[in-house]
């Protein structure tokens, strides 16, 4: 179902809600309720702690630099949001960073109301200033954003901050305001809003830009009592001819066909929608966390995912059976039956962490990193009698499952967690692992940060360090690393956001992460959410990369000399034929192939064209091919080239 947002004057707001439909024991501890701030003034015992860190010379792998405040933690509490954006300064070796937050009236002057974000930007993560959007008498929370560079500026007052929030208008949450505006330029801010269809519609999940156009995506679903029914997944797309005139946002919605309880009416899923984009917008996926009739053969929760190679135009469902692979079957327990008898081995997504993130690589491939658990006992359609997580598995294991539209690749063992989800830390809000993805722009080196305790064992996850791990997807080792132990602020790393995009710093030989954290120490020892907490940059976050492990892989932007050029193959997608131009600067007649794999490597299409001397056109038909992402590779003599497209 296609919908499209009209423009209107706007301003800002929240609701903070995540669940599961299980039982209502079981259902209670995953689902957060809906807290306002104005709701949540309560007296929280402090905490005593150790500050800082009291060793004489701590390890400073990074620095914590201060960015800016919010009146409360209650905007910050949903690791699904992005609000953390990287993008590079043209022609320069600089690169720009923006955290977008409600901002403390307290602490900004220019503030007069709860309710106004803040977009902070720096160059470099050093120092930060701050452009406040404009507000009436609204509010806005769990913004989530993108800092883009249309014109290919050096100068950040040149920069557009995307923006897509929760909107409070007249004290009711019933709205998602989308914004579009120039850094410090307000006569170039455009707003838009968007009324909900029922009380839990929202969007915060996910927020990308990729070829020109703005996406996010989010959830809706219909209350039934504590549980819900009738789980939507949807893909909202941002277009624009010009920045200066704002967006016009579309929505695209799935509705699955979850499995439903036949006595109850409510769905076996939870609310959160997570997705990913390969850089040139040519395939995107999106996924939530359930158990449908088509799915429930395979067992427990799961992804149900969907890919599209349109943009968003039409979404498609991969079948996906996660039971008995090798690498689940060496770390997780089998699920047993009612009568006590073992089975396969079923990776159960339901856990406290709900963080479900993933990436896109060059292969238009989709990595999803999830901390899962084996399913012990019972059966999904009777969850009040199963055994959801064992008690003594602590944290949990993460994964990393590998996914193209033809079903499951392959599945990675990252790490073992070595505590558990705190329910009861920080008030009554309680902090989860946060499993973070970014990639670098070759698309062939992702990372995942985490947090966790050093402390093997810990019944909570209590004082958080962060975790992170690099995987080359040409193949080679996963690195596994403490980027916060032995520092100043050693287990005081709460809330961590992950950009994105990541770089590669040749000169230290490092993969950069850009990271931030909210809630300092001091903060933390205070112990109550609704007061004021400060947001850092988390400067010098690295994990090690081998140059050598991606060499293989293909690359649509070579730089070396080559006698001859290919164009992109037009139509793109295309459904019938498709053209491509062909010109050799040979100075002789070659010999013409031409090659087309698969997202897998398989070769599906081979033809010879005889030779040419100065241009050829070829052509290809669809009748050839199923629908989805391809790379053509076109030979000229000894020189091949090769590029991607998509069949509809």
């Amino acid at each position: 179902m296609k919908k499209t947002l009209l423009l209107f004057t706007l301003v800002f707001g929240i609701i903070s809600m995540s669940s599961a439909q299980i039982s209502k024991e079981s259902y209670r501890k995953y689902m957060k309720k809906p807290v306002e701030p104005s709701q949540s003034k309560v007296d929280y015992a402090k905490r005593d702690i150790k500050l800082p860190n009291n060793n004489d010379n701590p390890k400073t792998y990074v620095e914590r630099i201060v960015i800016g405040d919010s009146p409360n933690a209650f905007s910050i509490i949903h690791s699904e949001q992005r609000p953390l954006s990287f993008d590079w300064l043209n022609n320069t070796n600089d690169f720009s960073l923006q955290m977008v937050f409600e901002g403390d009236p307290e602490s900004y002057s220019e503030i007069s109301q709860k309710g106004t974000i803040v977009s902070a930007y720096s160059e470099e993560g050093q120092t930060w200033d701050e452009s406040f959007l404009t507000q009436s008498s609204d509010f806005i929370t769990n913004p989530s954003a993108v800092f883009i560079n249309p014109n290919e500026s050096d100068e950040h007052e040149d920069f557009y901050s995307i923006l897509v929030g929760q909107d409070s208008i007249n004290e009711e949450w019933s709205n998602t305001a989308f914004v579009s505006s120039q850094i410090n330029n307000n006569n170039n801010y455009q707003e838009s809003i968007y009324n909900w269809e029922s009380e839990n519609d929202w969007a915060r999940s996910s927020m990308t830009f990729k070829d020109g156009e703005a996406y996010i995506f989010g959830q809706d679903f219909e209350n039934m009592g504590d549980y819900g029914k009738n789980q939507g997944l949807k893909h909202y797309r941002g277009t624009t001819n010009n920045p200066e005139s704002g967006y016009d946002w579309e929505i695209n919605t799935i509705n699955p066909d979850w499995l439903i309880d036949p006595d109850e009416g409510f769905a076996y899923a939870l609310y959160t929608t997570w997705s990913a984009w390969s850089n040139d917008g040519s395939i995107g996926y999106m996924w939530m966390i359930g158990v449908t009739n088509e799915s429930y053969e395979y067992g427990v929760y799961q992804p149900q995912v969907f890919y599209t190679t349109n943009k968003g135009d039409s979404w498609n469902e991969i079948e996906l059976n996660l039971e008995d692979h090798w690498a689940l079957t060496e770390y997780l327990q089998p699920w047993i039956d009612e009568n006590g008898n073992p089975g396969t081995v079923r990776p159960s997504f339901l856990n406290g962490d709900r963080d479900f993130p993933g990436i896109v690589d060059y292969q238009g491939k989709l990595h999803i990193v999830a901390n899962v658990y084996g399913s012990t006992k019972g059966d999904v359609l009777n969850p009040a009698d199963s055994n959801w997580v064992e008690p003594d598995a602590l944290g949990g294991h993460l994964f990393e499952f590998t996914i193209s539209p033809n079903g499951l690749q392959d599945i990675y063992f990252i790490s073992k967690l070595n505590t558990r989800v705190s329910t009861n830390m920080f008030g009554n809000l309680g902090y989860d692992h946060r499993l973070q993805m970014g990639k670098e722009n070759g698309e062939c080196y992702y990372a995942v940060t985490w947090i966790d305790d050093v402390i093997s064992g810990a019944d909570s996850l209590i004082n958080p360090d962060i975790f992170g791990a690099s995987l080359c997807l040409g193949g080679g080792e996963i690195y596994i690393k403490n980027f916060t132990e032995n520092t100043l602020y050693e287990g005081f790393y709460f809330y961590p956001y992950l950009a994105e995009n990541i770089y590669i710093d040749s000169w230290d030989h490092e993969l950069r992460l850009p990271i931030t954290t909210s809630v300092s120490p001091e903060q933390w020892a205070n112990n109550n959410p609704s007061e004021p907490v400060s947001h850092f940059y988390v400067e010098g976050a690295g994990l090690y990369f081998d140059y050598h492990c991606c060499v293989d892989y293909i690359k649509e932007n070579i730089t070396i000399a080559f006698n001859f050029t290919i164009s992109q193959n037009t139509p793109n997608p295309f459904s019938g034929e498709t053209k491509i131009e062909i010109t050799s600067m040979f100075q002789e007649p070659k010999e013409v192939s031409i090659e087309i794999t698969d997202l897998l490597g398989h070769t599906v299409y081979q033809s010879f064209e005889g030779k040419m001397e100065e241009a050829k056109e070829v052509s290809i038909n669809a009748s050839d091919l199923k629908p989805g992402v391809y790379f053509y590779t076109i030979c000229v003599g000894d020189e091949c080239l090769s590029k991607k497209m998509i069949v509809e």
